[in-house]
C-alpha cells in the first residue's frame, strides 16, 4: 500500500488515505465504463466501496463502486461558470459575497445529475447539493 494525500485548497489541511487495489469486478467495471484515464489511484470509501480519482481529457474525475463493481456515482470537477443557470441563480441569491472554491457535477445511479458548491463565508467552509433546476437539496 502507499500513502496518498489528498488536498483540497491550502485552507483545509490534507486527508490521507491508503491507496489500495480493489477486487478484480471494481476494476473491470471501471474500464468497462472509463477509457483513456491517467493519474488513476484508488482508495477505499468504506468497507464496501471503493472509489478511483483520476483524470481524463483534461479534467479531474471520480468514480465510486462498490465491492461488486455497481458503478454508484461519478464526480467531476467544473467551474462555477459551467454549472446550470438555474443552479448559480439559486446560489448567488441566497449567499452574496460567499467566495466559492470549488464546484462539481455529480452523477449518479439512483439520483440522476447534481451540483455541488464548496465556498467560505463567514470563515466556514459550506458544501451544498443542487438538483439541476436549483432547488437545494441538501447542505
Amino acid at each position: 500500500m502507499s500513502l496518498i494525500a489528498f488536498f483540497s485548497g491550502s485552507l483545509i489541511p490534507a486527508i490521507f488515505v491508503f491507496s489500495v487495489q480493489p477486487p478484480s469486478e471494481v476494476k473491470v467495471a471501471f474500464e468497462h465504463r472509463f477509457a483513456n484515464v491517467s493519474d488513476l489511484k484508488w482508495h477505499k470509501e468504506n468497507k464496501i466501496e471503493y472509489e478511483a480519482s483520476f483524470n481524463m481529457a483534461g479534467a479531474e474525475y471520480s468514480a465510486n463502486f462498490d465491492h461488486t463493481g455497481k458503478w454508484l456515482e461519478t464526480e467531476s470537477a467544473i467551474e462555477f461558470d459551467q454549472l446550470p443557470e438555474d443552479v448559480k441563480s439559486a446560489f448567488n441569491a441566497s449567499y452574496i459575497g460567499a467566495k466559492v472554491k470549488e464546484s462539481a457535477k455529480i452523477e449518479s445511479y439512483d439520483g440522476g445529475t447534481h451540483y455541488e458548491v464548496v465556498f467560505r463565508l463567514g470563515g466556514k467552509t459550506i458544501e451544498l447539493f443542487y438538483n439541476p433546476d436549483g432547488t437545494l437539496e441538501k447542505a
